[in-house]
């Protein structure tokens, strides 16, 4: 993100925050069905946010992973991590309890390992 488009999000919150304050006070008399209804629309527009940032973060990822890694499977990814933390038992990285990451996790995690052992070669 570049410093125009944080300065679009910048007055777009604050335009989305005094139309907030606005809409309030006009709220003021909705009945709870209304209130309801509204509360469905923000939800449902927070989950349309919320995907479009997971699909963007999966495009970043993906750009970021090697394509071989993609293709494992998890019990290979928990196995290769292994083997990489007996070869060098002084890494550090942020969790150990692999059980516990995701997918998605466990490739980065792996990616940044193969990454390291590539760069110490």
């Amino acid at each position: 993100m570049n410093a125009e488009d944080t300065k679009s999000i910048r007055i777009y919150e604050a335009v989305a925050y005094e139309s907030a304050l606005d809409a309030s006070d006009r709220g003021a008399g909705l009945t709870p069905t209304e209130h309801e209804e509204a509360r469905r629309i923000v939800g449902n527009m927070r989950d349309m946010v919320l995907a479009k940032q997971r699909a963007e973060r999966a495009v970043t990822r993906a750009k970021r992973v090697r394509p071989s890694l993609f293709a494992m499977a998890r019990a290979a990814m928990e196995a290769r991590l292994n083997a990489f933390f007996e070869a060098h038992p002084d890494a550090l990285i942020a969790h150990r309890d692999l059980t516990e990451m995701s997918d998605d996790d466990l490739r980065s995690a792996l990616e940044d390992a193969e990454t390291l052992v590539e760069r110490l070669s």
